[in-house]
C-alpha cells in the first residue's frame, strides 16, 4: 500500500517541495544531501551537523574574534565565534562557526585544547602539539608546532604558546618577516608553571607565584605586579587578572570598559575576553566585571559551574554535572552545545519519499528522542519521555520507553503504528512491519503480513530484524533464525551469532568472534563480506557497512561483495537505510547516501 499523495509528492520534490530544506542553511546546522555516488565515486558529502557532545567535559576553550584592525594580516571585521572542549574520554569536540574549518579537530585523544582567533591547538595524550583551522587557509604561513613535549597550552590571537614539560616556553603562529611581532616568541628565560595568552601578549606564573608578562605593551598589559603568592593569571584584549589565595583578584591594563576593576572577593579561578573578565569563588559561583553590555557579562547565568572558558562575545561553563553550558552572541550556534547521542537509527524501508532519521540524546541508557529529515508521514515528531531504545521503519517509528512499553507513530499504513500492550527489551521495524522481544524473550510482531513476517517462528530470541519482506532472529542458543518467502534460496549459516541484520533479499550476522557472515538469494553477491573482525554491522539498501575494532567503517555492495562507499573517521554505532546516519566517538551525529539531491538531512539545533 502507498502513503497517500506519495506520487504527487514525487512530482512536487522535483521543484524543491520541502521548504525547510531546499534553501541554504546556517553553517553550524546544516546538513544537506547529495546524490548518492558510485563505488568509485565515494560517499556523498554533507555540510556540517552539529557535532554532538559527550556528556562529561574537563575543559574548555572559545575561540572566534573582532577584528577592527588589519596590522596582523587579517581584514577588518568580525568573524563569529567557536568553542571547543575536551570530554572525560580526551576527544576534542568543537562547535559554533566553521568559515575557517574551525570545529574540524583531528581524532585521537588529546589533554587539553586552546582556541584562538580562526584556529585552534591541543595537546595530544603523547605530549605532542597538534593545530588545526583558519591559519592553514592560502596567503597565510602557518609554521608546524615545535616537536616539544607540551603540558600547557594558550592561544592568543593569532598565535600560540606552549608550556613545555621543562617549564619553559615556546609561541609559534603568523610570522612576519620570519618572527613573531611583538617580541612574542621571546619568551622570558627560566621556568613557568601555568601561560595565559591575550590579543598580543602573554603572561606566566613562576613558581615562586610571581607573574611575568610579555609581548606588546600598548596599555600596560605586560607590566605586571611586584610580589609573590599569586595562584593564577589570565590574560584578556589589553588587559590580565591574577589571582591571590584569599584576597580579591589583582588586574592591570587598558580600563576602557572597567575591566581591571574586579570585585573585592577571593577567587578560585578566573578567565578575560576581550574587555571583560570573569572568576570563580569557592562555591563554583560565577562573577563578571568589565564590559556591562557585554553579552556575556549582561547574560551571565546564575548556577554553579565547576570550570568556564571566556572568549570575546561567548563564554562557556561545566555544571557541576559535567555539562557544557554556554552564554552570549549566538549567530553560530556558538552558544547553544548540542546534546550528546548514543543511539540513531535511520528510515529502513523501500518508501522512497522518507528520508528520515531518529536519534536518542541524553545519558544512556535512557534519553529523549529527537528525529529530522524528509518527513512525509509525521515520523519527524517523536512523543515526549525518556527511551531507551528508537526504530525507524519505512512510513513509521517505535520508541522503547524507560519502563518497557512500546509507542509507535507516523503513517499506519496496515497496522505499523498499533503496537501491542505489554513489556519489551528489543524493538525491530522494516516495511510496514515492527516486531519487538518481550521479556520472555519470545517474539511478537504487528503490521503487514503479505510475506507472514508478522507471523514470527516460536522459540526464544535474544536479537531480532525486520528485513524488507522477511525477518531474522538470533535465539537465545546464539543460532540464526530467519521467516520469510524471499531468503530461502540460501540459508542462514550455522554457528554461533551475536547480532543480526537484513534488509531487502539478503542478511548478514556478525558471530560471536566478531566475523561477518552473510547470506540471501543465489543470484547475489551477499555472502561475500570481507573478513576480518568487527563490532557491529548494518544493512542498508544499497550496502552493508561494519565498524572496526577502533571505529572505522567498512561497507561492501551486497550484489557484487565489491567495497562501497564509506563514511571517513571514527564510529561506535551505525544506522543504514534509505540514508545513513552514524554516531562518532565524540557523539556526534553524520548522516550520508541516499538517491535525491532534493532532499536535506539536518538535526534540528537543540532546545
Amino acid at each position: 500500500m502507498q502513503a497517500p499523495g506519495r506520487a504527487l509528492l514525487a512530482g512536487l520534490l522535483a521543484v524543491a517541495a520541502w521548504a525547510t530544506g531546499t534553501t541554504a542553511p546556517s553553517t553550524s546546522w546544516a546538513v544537506g544531501l547529495r546524490a548518492a555516488g558510485t563505488a568509485t565515486q565515494g560517499p556523498a558529502t554533507l555540510s556540517r551537523l552539529p557535532r554532538a557532545l559527550s556528556h562529561h567535559f574537563v575543559q574548555l576553550s572559545i575561540g572566534g574574534r573582532i577584528i577592527t584592525d588589519s596590522d596582523d594580516g587579517f581584514p577588518g571585521g568580525y568573524y563569529g565565534s567557536f568553542a571547543c572542549g575536551v570530554d572525560r574520554r580526551g576527544h576534542v569536540v568543537c562547535w559554533g562557526d566553521n568559515d575557517y574549518a574551525e570545529l574540524d579537530a583531528p581524532g585521537g585523544r588529546f589533554r587539553q585544547v586552546a582556541a584562538a582567533g580562526l584556529f585552534a591547538c591541543g595537546i595530544r595524550t603523547s605530549r605532542a602539539a597538534l593545530c588545526w583551522g583558519g591559519l592553514t587557509r592560502p596567503g597565510l604561513f602557518k609554521p608546524p608546532p615545535p616537536t616539544y613535549a607540551f603540558r600547557q597550552i594558550s592561544a592568543g590571537r593569532d598565535f600560540v604558546c606552549g608550556l613545555r614539560v621543562n617549564g619553559r616556553v615556546a609561541c609559534w603562529g603568523i610570522l612576519t618577516s620570519g618572527r613573531l611581532g611583538h617580541g612574542l616568541d621571546q619568551p622570558p628565560a627560566g621556568s613557568f608553571t601555568a601561560i595565559s595568552a591575550g590579543d598580543f601578549f602573554v603572561c606566566g606564573l613562576r613558581q615562586s607565584g610571581r607573574v611575568v608578562c610579555w609581548g606588546g605593551n600598548h596599555y600596560g598589559q605586560t607590566t605586571a605586579p611586584t610580589g609573590l603568592g599569586f595562584t593564577r593569571v589570565a590574560a584578556g584584549g589589553y588587559f590580565a587578572c591574577a589571582t591571590h589565595k584569599g584576597e580579591p583578584p589583582t588586574c592591570w591594563g587598558h580600563d576602557n570598559r572597567g575591566q581591571t576593576k574586579a570585585p573585592a572577593i577571593s577567587l578560585s579561578s578566573i578567565g578575560a575576553g576581550r574587555d571583560y573578565a570573569c572568576g570563580l569563588d569557592s562555591q563554583g559561583s560565577l562573577h563578571c566585571w568589565g564590559n556591562r553590555l557585554s553579552p556575556v557579562v549582561r547574560d551571565m547565568p546564575a548556577m554553579r559551574l565547576r570550570t568556564f572558558a571566556a572568549g570575546d562575545r561567548i563564554a562557556c561553563g561545566v555544571t557541576l554535572a559535567g555539562m557544557p553550558v554556554c552564554w552570549g552572541d549566538d549567530e553560530y550556534g556558538e552558544s547553544v552545545p548540542p546534546r550528546p547521542f548514543f543511539q540513531v537509527e535511520a528510515s529502513n524501508g523501500s518508501d522512497s519519499s522518507n528520508y528520515t532519521a531518529c536519534g536518542l540524546q541524553g545519558q544512556s541508557p535512557t534519553g529523549q528522542l529527537v528525529c529530522w529529515g524528509a518527513d512525509f508521514n509525521g515520523i519527524a515528531e517523536p512523543p515526549a519521555g525518556q527511551f531507551r531504545q528508537v526504530i525507524v521503519g519505512d512510513v513509521f517509528a517505535c520508541g522503547l520507553r524507560s519502563s518497557g512499553t512500546a509507542t509507535c507513530w507516523g503513517w499506519d499504513a496496515e497496522g505499523d503504528t498499533e503496537v501491542p500492550g505489554g513489556r519489551f527489551i528489543q524493538l525491530s521495524a522494516g516495511e510496514m512491519v515492527g516486531c519487538g522481544i518481550r521479556p520472555s524473550r519470545r517474539v511478537i510482531c504487528w503490521g503487514d503480513d503479505r510475506f507472514g513476517q508478522s507471523n514470527p517462528v516460536s522459540g526464544r530470541f535474544r536479537q531480532i530484524s525486520v528485513g524488507i519482506g522477511f525477518n531474522c532472529g538470533v535465539r537465545t542458543d546464539r543460532s540464526v533464525t530467519c521467516w520469510n518467502n524471499v531468503v530461502r534460496g540460501d540459508p542462514p549459516p550455522k554457528g554461533s551469532f551475536s547480532t543480526v541484520t537484513g534488509q531487502w533479499n539478503f542478511a548478514c550476522a556478525l558471530t560471536t568472534k566478531g566475523l561477518a557472515r552473510c547470506w540471501g538469494v543465489n543470484e547475489t553477491g551477499a555472502k561475500h563480506a570481507p573478513g576480518g573482525r568487527f563490532t557491529e554491522l548494518s544493512a542498508g539498501t544499497a550496502s552493508v557497512c561494519g565498524i572496526r575494532p577502533g571505529g572505522k567503517v567498512v561497507c561492501w555492495a551486497p550484489e557484487t561483495g565489491n567495497p562501497a562507499p564509506a563514511p571517513s573517521g571514527r564510529y561506535h554505532q551505525i544506522s543504514l537505510g534509505l540514508i545513513s546516519c552514524g554516531i562518532r566517538l565524540d557523539g556526534s551525529v553524520d548522516c550520508w547516501g541516499g538517491y535525491d539531491p532534493t532532499y536535506d538531512v539536518r538535526l534540528p539545533p537543540p532546545e
